[in-house]
């Protein structure tokens, strides 16, 4: 488990499905044989690991393919990290051991999801995982950290059509020399949120999310094109986002103390190393707090930070 309750809250929002509708593998009663594997795949590779993900049910190849089709391709056919997805009864595999059940096949892929992060979190590189938002520009990656609702998201996609390149709008893993890499989910949008026309040559897809009390919405999510991606990137600065319309927009440079403060909440993987990595990119790397109004005043106040030519 990841080590915070801050961190189970993260992950329920993130799959945006109630913790009732799923039983963890050690409360699962019952046969935990494994049925035959699903004959349809889906691979690519997150944070530096190929992954497999195997489903019997053809039905949930589009909101599984959703998901994940702006991440890398996998590197090899030898996946370190495998999944199998079962619709009857509805079960989550992880290399072969019983991960959950879960009360709908409408949860199966957002459980996924939540799983794929939870392994993550434990199986990837040194450094440290965050909760951000990252694109990159000429000048290396910006990074966007702050809680759901800031405007990642919002920020992510104007500047992507911006002249930026997409790395990710919500895992960010920045190793000990500064390299960012991230889950490269597509950017998403709770059902209506979007406020504006798909830019040209993006995509969208609906994703389908049983919420708590049974009823469905549909998030969208917004891949970049190809040519808007970015693997990775060496990191320029960190930028803390809050988005207010009652406020006066503004940025102002970071203290190291007020830095971590605001930082630490949002990290992912709790631990000692987590903390030396980021106390020592904190030092190595300014960080602004930026208010936001709107997003083209942010859009111009992070031009002027990164000096970078955006848009």
């Amino acid at each position: 488990m990841w080590p915070s309750t801050q961190k189970a809250q993260f992950r329920r929002r993130r799959a945006k499905i109630s913790p009732l509708s799923v039983s963890s593998s050690s409360s699962i009663s019952g046969s935990n044989q494994r049925r035959s594997p699903g004959v349809h795949s889906v691979s690519f590779n997150a944070l530096g690991i190929d992954v497999r993900v195997r489903v019997d049910d053809p039905s949930l190849l589009p909101d599984l393919r959703g998901l994940t089709a702006s991440y890398p391709h996998a590197g090899s056919e030898s996946f370190s990290l495998r999944f199998d997805i079962e619709s009857e009864p509805p079960l989550l595999w992880c290399d072969e051991q019983l991960a959950a059940r879960c009360a709908s096949r409408l949860d199966l892929v957002p459980l996924f999801e939540w799983n794929l992060y939870r392994q993550l979190a434990q199986r990837s590189a040194r450094g440290w995982l965050v909760h951000a938002a990252a694109l990159a520009s000429e000048r290396g990656a910006v990074l966007l950290v702050g809680p759901s609702g800031c405007g990642k998201s919002t920020l992510s996609l104007a500047l992507t059509t911006r002249g930026m390149s997409y790395i990710t709008d919500d895992c960010t893993l920045v190793d000990d020399e500064g390299l960012v890499v991230g889950v490269r989910r597509p950017i998403g949008f709770d059902a209506g949120g979007l406020r504006q026309p798909i830019p040209t040559g993006f995509t969208s897809r609906s994703y389908t999310v049983r919420l708590p009390d049974g009823s469905v919405t549909h998030p969208q999510q917004i891949h970049p094109p190809r040519t808007k991606l970015c693997e990775r990137a060496p990191l320029s600065v960190i930028v803390t986002l809050r988005h207010t319309p009652d406020e006066e927009p503004g940025w102002r440079r970071l203290s190291a103390g007020e830095a971590l403060c605001a930082l630490w909440p949002q990290t992912m993987r709790l631990d000692q190393a987590a903390l030396d990595g980021t106390i020592e990119l904190i030092a190595r790397y300014p960080a602004f707090a930026v208010t936001t109004r709107d997003i083209e005043g942010a859009c111009v106040m992070l031009e002027n930070l990164t000096g970078s030519q955006i848009g």
